[in-house]
């Protein structure tokens, strides 16, 4: 549940898991905030029921909206604010007056006068931080946490920690105050608690309460016993606005799913049988997608854990997040198994190429039908459509009864010793370079990528695994589990609607 700290002593684990501790949740009553808050979410509105489908108001729309969240969320005084993102604010509303005078007038004057207003009256100042004052107190251990970088380090000798370093720190406080209602995190910070009292503060407009979820997806509630809160006091939550809900996220063209399905499947019915393969169509966040063929499975990351474990299609659910690699079809495990092989890779490579050109010939000769009663007929049982385009894939090394489909192929006893040694080393270095990679990549993963997941539904981040490459972290929206066949260049590749 802390991430991946792993110095946690058994103080910090009775601390948890055993001590008494409180729950608060306060609420920084201000106008100017609501007003600029009301006025936006009539701006969004206006936009999300009338102008859908006009792409560039939509594009401006979205840079004015991710500058002024910030003055719902930061804990900077607002002159900060206003240097960083009010050139910004100001650019855009010039082009919509321009493209959009009746927009303009309607919802951005309103919107600029409530900025002017803060400005002018409370430039150096902050809400949020002005509540936090209040309970300072210098004989308790405190500290004060943010979702978004701070430019202060402290307020009043309080310490100001970025929400990853809270939870990595390992330190128990008498008290914290958390910048934002647990909306605004992930839901860790709705079931660990680091401090005797722990305050959630927040403007009123938002809602303010614990974000409580079912701690196991497949399992019964009846059937599990969370002990969790068991020693937590949680006060009442206060109901308000849903962030996210109003206008935090970006509007997106509606997904059409049919249409997607029916391009790719277009596209690949103008290549030979063998180079198409059965794939489900997995919907991402933010409109992107992804084939996956059938029998595969994908790097899945656990969002409480951070463990990275190999899923299948069926095990998937909607939120679960999945890892990729970008810019390339090559899997990363043949080309981490072919540097441990050294040179050595080549041959074996080479082996592999010879068998599965072999296959690949026949099967264009004499078609799938003929060629799996023939392997059929030869003790190859598991011949079918689908086995014949994957055994024919790079990522393929051997499969059940290979010894007999190395016979049905006609190659000599010795060229038949030489690809089984072959297949053997190449299926020990592929296993053990699995493993590399997930102990690589846990160790990449880090709470500032579990943030720019939560706060654009991707992540991107490097590994030195590979000179150069780089991965997302991509979040399941829906899977489709119709089975449509696709061009094989197509499958694990992260495509924008």
């Amino acid at each position: 549940m802390l991430g991946n700290n792993k110095k946690l002593n058994l103080q910090m684990i009775n601390f948890v898991y055993g001590e008494s501790k409180k729950v608060n949740f306060k609420h920084v009553q201000q106008q100017e905030i609501t007003t600029l808050y009301e006025c936006m979410k009539q701006f969004s509105h206006e936009i999300r029921n009338r102008y859908e489908y006009e792409d560039y108001l939509n594009e401006m729309f979205g840079d004015i909206r991710k500058s002024i969240n910030r003055f719902f969320t930061s804990f900077d005084e607002y002159n900060i604010l206003f240097e960083k993102y009010f050139t910004q604010i100001i650019e855009r509303f010039k082009e919509l007056r321009v493209q959009y005078p009746q927009l303009f007038n309607t919802y951005g004057r309103p919107l600029l006068n409530s900025l002017k207003d803060i400005r002018d009256n409370y430039i150096n100042d902050n809400f949020l931080q002005i509540e936090v004052k209040k309970h300072i107190n210098s004989h308790l251990n405190q500290c004060i946490v943010t979702r978004y970088d701070s430019t202060i380090k402290d307020v009043d000798g309080v310490p100001i920690l970025r929400a990853s370093e809270y939870l990595k720190g390992g330190k128990i406080y008498d008290e914290v105050f958390i910048i934002g209602s647990p909306e605004f995190y992930d839901e860790r910070f709705s079931r660990v608690f680091l401090a005797r009292i722990t305050y959630f503060i927040s403007y009123d407009i938002f809602q303010n309460k614990i974000r409580k979820t079912k701690p196991f997806k497949n399992i019964k509630k009846s059937d599990v016993i969370d002990n969790m809160y068991e020693n937590v006091r949680i006060s009442k939550g206060i109901d308000g606005q849903l962030f996210e809900v109003d206008f935090g996220k970006a509007l997106e063209e509606q997904f059409q799913k049919d249409e997607i399905i029916a391009r790719h499947e277009g596209n690949s019915q103008k290549l030979n049988a063998i180079d198409r393969v059965e794939a489900n169509l997995i919907v991402l966040h933010n409109n992107y997608y992804t084939f996956i063929p059938i029998d595969s499975k994908l790097r899945k990351i656990d969002s409480k854990t951070l463990h990275l474990s190999s899923a299948k299609i069926k095990d998937l659910e909607p939120g679960d997040w999945l890892l990729f690699r970008n810019n390339t079809n090559t899997d990363l495990i043949i080309e981490v198994a072919n540097k441990l092989l050294g040179e050595e890779h080549v041959n074996h490579r080479k082996w592999q190429k010879i068998w599965k050109r072999k296959l690949r010939h026949l099967i264009e000769k004499n078609g799938e039908e003929k060629m799996i009663r023939y392997l059929k007929k030869n003790g190859i049982t598991t011949a079918n459509p689908q086995n014949l385009r994957n055994w024919i894939k790079e990522e393929s090394i051997s499969m059940k009864s290979f010894d007999n489909l190395l016979v049905a192929l006609k190659f000599d006893e010795e060229t038949q010793k030489e690809i089984q040694e072959s297949s053997r080393i190449l299926n020990s270095k592929h296993i053990q370079a699995g493993r590399f990679i997930t102990n690589q990549l846990l160790n990449e993963l880090d709470e500032t990528i579990v943030e720019n997941l939560i706060d654009n539904g991707y992540a991107t981040f490097t590994s030195p695994l590979v000179e150069g490459a780089s991965f997302n972290i991509e979040v399941v929206d829906e899977i489709d589990y119709t089975p449509i066949l696709v061009d094989y260049c197509d499958v694990f590749t992260i495509w924008r609607y």
